[in-house]
């Protein structure tokens, strides 16, 4: 791979995950940002130092950048922005390398994969793991796979986001990574939710059942972090239950076209689709505490 210049980047996706990454990048680099509604891009051009980004009307002026970042929410923002009429491939000039950090499934993956390696791209696969507050300090743990001279060659910028990369492979690998780690995340947070609830009607208030469990085998850094939301109740979205209700039909995918049965999954996205059927999919996803608690007769 001739040298790719790093200082200018495209970057596709300024919401939850993709505001505070972008401005960490913006504070050392120059961008050229777009994003689906304009206006998140232009506060992002706002806030960050004079002449630092360039607000792009459409995709396809990203692809004059050597790299292109998306942090998209499925896998049809990120087949569009590539590959849409006014995507980065719409025309003749052509980015070096394409770091998708979008949560996708695998066959949307392979297929961007396909399509950027047809045009002379190299496309790495790179979700990450990590709240809003991880990627706003560039805490972020990156999953990464792709050819390793692209790899080596953005290094550079995953270490400005996140606080390690973990490289699982040559291909699209890192996909199915992220929604392993997510399957996790997700199941956990249904069971903590139950734990609470049950907990709660058995006279163990909140607070205190949270510190022993924050104090037993089972505490990560993920339940760390979500202790005072809990306790509050505060649902302020760190990632959305319509999103969890995405990551899962994509996760149902994987268990398809691998032939790897997931039954405790499965249940578990049932309880995501009532909460989302309820009117909480725009909350945290461990706002599915709320139905725990109504099914246990508790005030939700």
């Amino acid at each position: 791979m001739t040298e790719v210049d790093i200082d200018e980047i495209g970057f596709a996706g300024i919401g939850l995950m993709g505001g505070p990454m972008s401005r960490r990048l913006a504070a050392s680099r120059k961008l050229v940002a777009w994003n689906r509604t304009a206006a998140k891009a232009s506060e992002l051009a706002a806030a960050a130092p004079e002449g630092a980004v360039r607000v792009a009307a459409a995709p396809k002026e990203l692809a004059a950048c050597d790299v292109v970042l998306l942090m998209l929410i499925d896998d049809a923002a990120a087949h569009d922005v590539l590959l849409g009429p006014e995507g980065v491939f719409a025309v003749d000039e052509r980015p070096k390398i394409v770091v998708n950090m979008s949560t996708i499934g695998i066959l949307a993956a392979e297929t961007l994969r396909a399509a950027c390696e047809e045009r002379g791209v190299a496309y790495l696969s790179s979700p990450v793991s990590g709240s809003t507050a991880y990627a706003a300090d560039g805490q972020l743990t990156i999953i990464a796979s792709g050819p390793p001279e692209a790899v080596e060659a953005v290094t550079p910028l995953l270490d400005e986001l996140g606080k390690q990369t973990l490289v699982v492979g040559t291909g699209t690998q890192a996909n199915l990574a992220k929604l392993c780690v997510n399957l996790i995340i997700g199941a956990t947070n249904q069971a903590l939710a139950e734990s609470l609830a049950m907990g709660l009607k058995g006279g163990i208030d909140e607070e205190t059942l949270l510190g022993v469990l924050e104090s037993s085998v089972i505490v990560s850094p993920w339940l760390r972090y979500k202790v005072r939301q809990l306790i509050d109740h505060d649902f302020t979205p760190g990632h959305t239950l319509h999103g969890l209700n995405k990551d899962w039909w994509l996760m149902e995918e994987a268990s398809r076209v691998l032939e790897a049965p997931l039954p405790v999954t499965a249940l578990v996205h049932q309880k995501i689709r009532a909460a989302v059927g309820h009117g909480h999919g725009e909350l945290d996803m461990i706002a599915v505490l709320k139905d725990a608690y109504r099914a246990a007769g508790l005030d939700g």
